[in-house]
């Protein structure tokens, strides 16, 4: 299972929120770069890079940073307000291994098709965000009519390969992940899952790692290994 790091990043700063709450940010550093080089010291292979900014519908912030990450040699995906073509073809340039879709890919489905179709279902991750049964969109503040399940399934049906769930519930908390959520959608929609959302130690990361479906092939990791409960070198090493 692939363990990577999350950097949110809002008016330039690392963040973390409670349950997607932009009031309930907390701010790490001011030097987002920083904490990229540190992950890929701790043998960081893969990483999630989200624009708050752009998620809350204020435009796309971090292509500067997209481009230097990719200077350093390491992969990552990148998600928050890419909501049109040519965002994604910009993140995509500056060296970006996959875009993350999320509220466009409710609101705009043409968009991800037409993406999908360009740039090959290896470059697109549409992101489930799910707070109780519905899947969430524009930085988790309104619901749309989808069950999480149901959606995979359509998002499999338009040539998608790959989602990454949210519980929103549960993200920030350090609870544990949603592994029933998580293996309803691996298994009914036979798509490759991201796992986000709620681990707060190793012990979390072994037991998801023990129960997942065959489908889930990483965890994404954030307020925990900010606050130290999680070393990801240990991480990385205990669910290799």
């Amino acid at each position: 299972m692939l363990v990577i790091p999350a950097v949110d990043v809002l008016d330039g700063k690392v963040v973390r929120l409670h349950q997607g709450k932009r009031e309930e940010s907390r701010v790490y550093s001011d030097q987002p770069l920083k904490f990229v080089e540190q992950w890929m010291a701790q043998g960081a292979r893969f990483l999630h890079l989200v624009d708050l900014n752009g998620a809350f519908g204020q435009g796309s912030r971090l292509l500067d940073l997209a481009k230097a990450i990719a200077d350093l040699g390491l992969e990552f995906q990148v998600g928050g307000g890419i909501r049109t073509r040519e965002t994604a073809d910009l993140y995509l340039k500056a060296g970006a291994t996959r875009i993350v879709m999320g509220t466009a890919a409710v609101t705009e489905a043409r968009v991800l098709e037409d993406l999908v179709f360009e740039f090959g279902a290896a470059k697109v991750v549409v992101a489930i965000d799910t707070r109780g049964d519905q899947v969430m969109m524009k930085g988790w503040t309104e619901a749309t009519e989808f069950n999480p399940l149901d959606y995979a399934v359509v998002l499999q049906s338009m040539g998608l390969r790959r989602v990454m769930i949210t519980d929103i519930g549960r993200d920030g908390t350090m609870q544990g992940a949603n592994v029933e959520l998580i293996n309803r959608v691996a298994e009914g929609s036979r798509l490759r899952v991201l796992a986000s959302g709620g681990i707060g130690s190793i012990d979390d990361l072994r037991a998801l790692k023990a129960a997942a479906h065959a489908g889930v092939e990483g965890a994404v990791l954030g307020r925990s290994i900010y606050e130290g409960r999680i070393q990801l070198a240990e991480a990385i090493a205990a669910v290799a």
